[in-house]
């Protein structure tokens, strides 16, 4: 059964995001949508959702209007409509912006009168020629989940939730926080790091400083279970600074430390030539890079969506379901996004330094094949930019840059899989316009 107008044959070549319908950069704010009715719904939402389960001609019902994002995007797409909303006012808004001739119908109308709804729904039917609706568009729980939403507020507060539990972290990382003062500095939380001796879990983490916090409790032991460490956000800590905060000695002293720490972090940023502030926008805009230039490994970034990391290489892409895709600008490279851990029949790993890729699949029948391919491949596109995908702090996937990787020959064989070695830290951007 065909439920939609999508060309299903050539899907790729559709707009339809099939990375995720909730990761957005940007609100859409053309034609008639403008943000002026609080939690009203990003427009390509509902645009997604449409294209998706309804054809042309078909109807909508939305039984919380709002200020008609939905409604402008059925017509747009060609869809009938019809909505319910409590808010006279806002009915009376809508009505005001709909264009002649489409074709819909709006009603101010409280959901728990039945007779009212009733009433609604058959004068929306026979105004529309319609004996059902095709798809009902109830407002989501989205919570914290479309990403653009949060602000730096947002962002610390869940920070610190983290650590709520654990009392002395949970002081002396807020107590830093606030004797800093200063909403430029980002910070990291029970961040995963890679030292010498192995895996860590530092309790504070400040990525333009490169320095770490540690709150040491005595007989209370940081314990790393193995699989807290499948898909985390590991940072390769090497040449940064790690500061101990004794718990174990009294309030005095332990603020006595602290001050301490934040003299040295302040006087760190106000001697820095080329501190850059925390733009929590702009670190995921794939446009600050193209911005820029450049990407580099210095600059601790991480995207959203596969799509997002594509779009800084002179492509623009609503969405992405291959792990690795043609450089659009540079022919002979390939931009790779890996689960860089074991995952199904595939045991993918990245060296502590960050270094060298191992790549080789369980399936011993299918070992050989790929990398021969791979090695073919390779006399074609000369390396790979690699995005790995990771979980970040807060739980979000994402994809974050690790650099540049050639496929060394010589290492690789159907024992070991195939071995890629890191040969730049900064890749060149271009426009996608």
């Amino acid at each position: 059964m065909n439920y939609n107008d999508l060309d299903i044959e050539n899907w790729k070549e559709s707009d339809i995001n099939t990375d995720s319908l909730w990761l957005i950069n940007e609100r859409d704010k053309s034609g008639k949508h403008e943000n002026i009715y609080h939690g009203n719904f990003v427009p390509q939402i509902p645009n997604q959702l449409v294209r998706r389960y309804t054809k042309k001609g078909e109807t909508v019902f939305e039984p919380f209007m709002g200020s008609g994002t939905t409604l402008f995007e059925c017509e747009k797409l060609g869809r009938k409509y019809i909505g319910f909303d409590i808010n006279p006012k806002i009915v009376d808004y809508v009505q005001q912006k709909v264009s002649a001739g489409s074709y819909y119908f709006i009603k101010e109308c409280n959901l728990l009168d039945a007779q009212k709804v009733n009433d609604g729904f058959e004068t929306a039917f026979d105004k529309l020629s319609a004996k059902s609706v095709q798809f009902v568009l109830m407002h989501p729980p989205y919570l914290d989940i479309v990403k653009f939403t949060m602000d730096k507020l947002e962002f610390v507060s869940r920070q610190f939730a983290k650590a709520e539990k654990k009392r002395y972290e949970h002081y002396v990382v807020t107590r830093i926080w606030h004797l800093l003062n200063n909403t430029q500095i980002k910070l990291i939380t029970q961040q995963y790091v890679t030292r010498p001796n192995g895996i860590a879990l530092t309790d504070m983490y400040f990525p333009q400083l490169e320095i770490h916090i540690e709150v040491d409790e005595g007989h209370h032991k940081k314990q790393i279970e193995a699989d807290s460490l499948r898909e985390a956000d590991i940072i390769n800590a090497t040449g940064h600074l790690i500061f101990r905060v004794d718990a174990t000695k009294n309030i005095d002293e332990i603020n006595k430390e602290i001050e301490e720490i934040v003299t040295f972090m302040k006087n760190k940023i106000e001697s820095s030539t080329d501190f850059k502030p925390w733009d929590l926008d702009a670190e995921q805009n794939p446009q600050t890079y193209i911005d820029r230039g450049y990407i580099d490994l210095k600059d601790d970034v991480a995207f959203r969506t596969m799509a997002d990391a594509a779009n800084c290489f002179g492509k623009k892409y609503k969405g992405l379901q291959k792990s690795y895709i043609p450089h659009p600008k540079e022919s002979n490279k390939r931009l790779s996004f890996p689960k860089l851990y074991k995952n199904d029949e595939w045991n993918n790993q990245i060296s502590d330094d960050e270094e060298t890729i191992t790549e080789v699949s369980e399936l011993s029948d299918i070992v050989r094949e790929h990398i021969d391919w791979v090695i073919a491949d390779s006399k074609k596109f000369y390396s790979r930019i690699v995005f790995a995908r990771v979980k970040s702090s807060l739980g979000d996937l994402m994809y974050r840059f690790k650099g540049e990787y050639q496929i060394d020959l010589e290492a690789t064989n159907y024992q070991d899989g195939l071995v890629y070695r890191r040969i730049a830290t900064r890749v060149k951007t271009y426009s996608n316009t």
